[in-house]
């Protein structure tokens, strides 16, 4: 996925606008209680809580692109 962010520029922007979009999907989609109550029968919803979590993930890694272009420049 990093490949797409070329500019540590879009990467704050990028970072905040997945963490809030991950924020009303948990908390106004459903997204939350298809995390933690919903059956798990194959490999995906087995694992889902690792998965989903990939979004946090990748925006704390967005941060750390635009925190270390902002404070080695």
């Amino acid at each position: 996925m990093l490949v797409f962010v070329r500019s540590a520029k879009i990467a704050f922007p990028l970072a905040f606008a997945l963490m809030i979009g991950y924020e009303v999907a948990l908390s106004e989609w459903g997204l939350e209680r298809y995390i933690f109550y919903y059956p798990r029968e194959d490999i995906f919803s087995a694992n889902r809580e690792g998965i989903f979590s990939l979004v946090g993930y990748f925006s704390l890694q967005l941060i750390g692109i635009g925190l270390g272009d902002f404070m080695y420049k």
